[in-house]
Parts: C-alpha cells; structure tokens; sequence
C-alpha cells in the first residue's frame, strides 16, 4: 500500500496541468454548493427566526379551545406573579401577553371590521420592538385609555392621531362590547394585512372593553435556545399545575411562512439538482480525458507485470488525493467568506429592501453556518466523484492491452 500511494502521489505530478484540472473541477463545484446552500439557507432561516424573534414567538400558551374557536371565551387566567416565574426559567428569552378580539369600527363616515388586540405596553416593546415602528403620535403606556392603529388602516378611513374610534363587538360571555377611544398613535404593524385592520390596546384597557376578567388569549414566549424547547416545557408544566392548557409550537403557528420556507427550499433543491447533475457531467468529462490520455501507460504497465487491480487501486488512489486537495481548497476559500456574510450580511436595497422592511425584517441577506452544511455538501460531491471514477475502473477491467500499446 505504501508504494501504491508514492506511485500515484507522482504519478498526479507527472502532467502538473492534468492534475490541476482535475482538482480545479473538484474545487469550482464544492465551492458552489457551499456557498449556495448557504445563501439558500442563511436567508429561509433568517426569515424564520425574524417571524418567531418579533410575532409569534417559540410556543404559545393557550387554552385548549382556543385554537379551534378563538373567541374572548376561551381565555387562560395568568396574573403578574405566574409571569414572572416564567419569565425566570432558564431558557426563556422574552414572553408577551394578548388580547385578541375582534368587532366593528365606526368614525363617523366609515364602518370597518378590526382586530383589537391586547398588549402590555412595556414588555411588547421588548418582544416585539413595536414602539420602534410608531409612524404619529406615541406608543401606549400601561392603563392608558387610548389605542394605536395601523397605518394601512388610518390611511383608509381618513384617521390622525386625536381623532375618536368607536368600537362594537361582543364581549366575554356574550356581553356587549361598545366604547369610544381616542387615537393616541399611528404603528406600522409587522404584517401589511394586519395593518390595515387592527388596533392595540394595553391589556387593562382591552379587559376592560371586553368585559373579560383578569386573563389572556394567549401568552407568546421567545426562547435563548429552541433546541430545549421540550425541557423548558416540562417547567412551565410543574409552575402551571394540572390545567386545560396547550403549549402550540411556533412550526404550527406559522404554518403558511414555514410552508413558504419549505417551498423555496424545494424549489432550491431542483437548481441543486440541475448543478449536481452539471458538476457530474463536469467530473466526468474530465475523468474521461484523464483515462483516455493514460491508455497507453497503464497498457504498458499490465505488459511489464501490474495486475490491473493494481491498477485500479493505484487510480482510485490518485482520484482519492484529487476529491481531497479539490474538497480542502473549497473549504479554505469557502469558510472565510460564509463567515464574513454571515456576521456582515448582504444589504439589500431599493423594492426587495422596502419589502422586507414593510413586514418588519430588516433588509439583509445572511449566510447560513452548519456543521450540517459542509458534510452535507462534501458528502453529496465525493458520492458523485467516487461515481465517476467507476468509468476508469471498468475501462482499465476491460483493457485489452496489445490494443492499449497500439495507441
């Protein structure tokens, strides 16, 4: 084995250029797919994270009910002191508290449906940063009898801050639910559809509109790491008792953004695909001029001795320093550069930045960093490599070798 891996070592710089193609095939592919997959993933992630990070949260807790009749009935009851205790467990990043309910909206001209959703003002603003997106007038204070609304929302029916909302609905067990705000502020809310049919309350406010006792539709909770997600779970279980509650993770509660994600990690398979089976052609090409160029040598050598599965071994051998000088040279240029855009992302700008800016994301493009990615990635190009070097292996099984030194 020592002499099979000294011949093959000089047999690789024997055509210094053969080889440099060889390996520059290896390296050009390697170094696609890693920075492909991960711009692909760092920018899906990104979103993901972004969308939990600001508006839903790792997990939420409800009642049981409340997920398929969401009405002001199926409340939970929390008071201050059970969320602070949450707020202490290990793990837990940041929780926010709200009312959703939902009724009709009068100014005196207009007449539209809107969501009033309950928040408190101090710890919303650490979860959601929503007080940074105030377009007129101020964010809530707690107890405050006033109400911000949605941008898109003001817009369509002609309102400014100081103006007077009329709100009708129903209220807690079927209790009418009427009173008159004044508009303390103008948000552009996270979501373009929300903001053109909601208003936020402090919590109190919205109880109070309601009719509803001390409590919440449900309780958002942002995780450090939501890899412990089921060990922090088991402690809010023990704190919470035996009770009807549900605990509704955040991959059921974005349903249409994680299956958009998966969608475009779909479509970013098929391209991955057409560039697999590119660099496979690419590698075969090259590893069809290797052989045919050494035809005669390795003729040669089966006629002063060498078994062909010497042979064969000593070319495997030689691919095996190629894929490896190839993977290494990929990874040396490909490392620094996915760092350097995942801790300074892409900026984007002009309608694609105003977009992610109109949902609240801020407009960049990172790259993603896994173990994952870089085995991933080798992996899938060694397989197509080994699988190209079975063209040489069956070519040198079925050399004749009188025809071999006639070339």
């Amino acid at each position: 084995m020592r002499i099979l891996l000294k011949i093959a070592w000089r047999n690789l710089w024997r055509n210094k250029r053969r080889t440099w193609i060889a390996i520059s095939s290896v390296f050009f592919v390697t170094l696609m797919c890693l920075l492909l997959k991960s711009l692909t993933d760092g920018s899906t992630n990104y979103i993901i994270d972004s969308t939990i990070e600001r508006q839903t949260g790792t997990f939420q807790v409800m009642s049981s009910e409340y997920w398929d009749d969401r009405t002001v009935d199926n409340f939970i009851t929390v008071d201050e002191n059970t969320l602070k205790k949450w707020e202490a467990i290990p793990n837990v990043k940041r929780i926010a508290p709200r009312i959703e309910a939902f009724a009709m909206s009068w100014n005196g001209a207009h007449t539209k449906p809107i969501s009033l959703i309950g928040i408190d003002p101090a710890r919303e603003s650490q979860f959601s940063r929503l007080n940074t997106r105030m377009q007129k007038g101020k964010f809530l204070s707690p107890n405050e009898n006033g109400i911000i609304i949605g941008s898109k929302y003001a817009e369509g029916v002609n309102l400014s801050v100081g103006d007077t909302l009329a709100l009708i609905g129903q209220g807690y067990h079927g209790n009418s639910a009427a009173a008159l705000f004044v508009i303390k502020g103008i948000v552009k809310a996270f979501d373009p559809l929300q903001d053109a049919g909601c208003a936020y309350a402090s919590l109190t406010v919205a109880q109070d509109f309601i009719s509803m006792p001390e409590g919440e539709t449900y309780v958002s909770v942002v995780l450090e790491n939501p890899n412990k997600m089921d060990k922090t779970l088991m402690a809010f279980k023990q704190i919470n008792g035996k009770n009807d509650w549900v605990y509704r993770p955040w991959q059921e509660l974005i349903i249409d953004t994680a299956a958009g994600a998966a969608s475009d990690k779909k479509t970013m398979e098929i391209y991955f695909y057409i560039l697999y089976m590119v660099v496979g052609f690419g590698l075969l090409s090259t590893m069809i001029m290797l052989t045919n160029e050494r035809r005669k040598e390795f003729g040669v050598m089966a006629a002063l001795g060498m078994k062909k599965r010497s042979l064969i071994e000593g070319l495997f051998i030689e691919m095996f320093f190629v894929n490896t000088l190839g993977l290494l040279a990929s990874l040396l240029i490909s490392i620094p550069i996915i760092l350097y855009f995942h801790y300074f992302p892409i900026h984007l700008t002009g309608a694609m930045g105003k977009s992610f800016e109109d949902i609240g994301f801020e407009p960049i493009v990172p790259f993603g960093v896994s173990v994952n990615l870089f085995v991933s990635q080798i992996a899938i190009v060694v397989f197509i490599a080994v699988l190209i070097t079975l063209y040489p292996y069956l070519k040198i099984k079925q050399m004749n070798i009188i025809d071999a030194l006639r070339k």
